[in-house]
């Protein structure tokens, strides 16, 4: 059973791993005594649990994660946040391994398992996505749109995107601003 100390250090490491300065500011202004403590406790743990940093603890199979999953599931937020960043890039299997020290099979495998799809499958409707947004709010071209959201090649973006939403990203332009524009006029 562990000491009150020990579960003190534990709540401010969790609140540290989710950087929030707020709740290790709470709980040294709570006091270390029982029940403030609990309460502090308490309270960075619903932070800490609402963070991006806060794993899950069980694997898609129910069995418990180790430190080994824990590591490789950091890995690869560092990556996803690294493609949410630079998905306008050339973004490769290869330069996404190198980022986090690991072979690129090794990586394309663990990406795979953990988020239940290919590196690239993932930044392709990361993209698309992406462009779906910028078709409904931008005046920007169809070309500019798949230049800036890292398509090179017009054909393919159109042929992914058709294949994504089920049209053109010409028809559901219009198609979403046709939406838009019924919606305003029927308040």
């Amino acid at each position: 059973m562990a000491t009150i100390s020990q579960n003190i250090t534990r709540l401010v490491n969790y609140a540290r791993k989710a950087e929030c300065d707020y709740a290790v500011d709470v709980f040294y202004r709570y006091g270390t005594d029982g029940n403030a403590a609990v309460r502090a406790g308490a309270e960075i743990m619903k932070v800490y649990r609402n963070s991006d940093n806060y794993n899950i603890e069980v694997k898609r199979d129910n069995t418990p994660l180790t430190i080994a999953d824990r590591l490789a599931h950091n890995k690869i937020k560092e990556v996803l946040m690294y493609v949410h960043t630079h998905y306008s890039e050339k973004l490769t299997v290869e330069n996404a391994s190198s980022l986090i020290n690991y072979s690129p099979n090794y990586f394309s495998k663990l990406f795979h398992e953990l988020t239940g799809t290919s590196f690239i499958q993932y930044v392709i409707n990361y993209r698309l996505d992406i462009a779906s947004e910028k078709l409904i709010n931008t005046k920007l071209t169809i070309t500019e749109i798949a230049e800036e959201t890292g398509f090179s090649n017009l054909p393919y973006f159109t042929r992914s995107f058709t294949a994504k939403y089920g049209s053109t990203p010409n028809a559901y332009r219009k198609l979403k601003n046709s939406k838009t524009k019924f919606l305003l006029l029927s308040d």
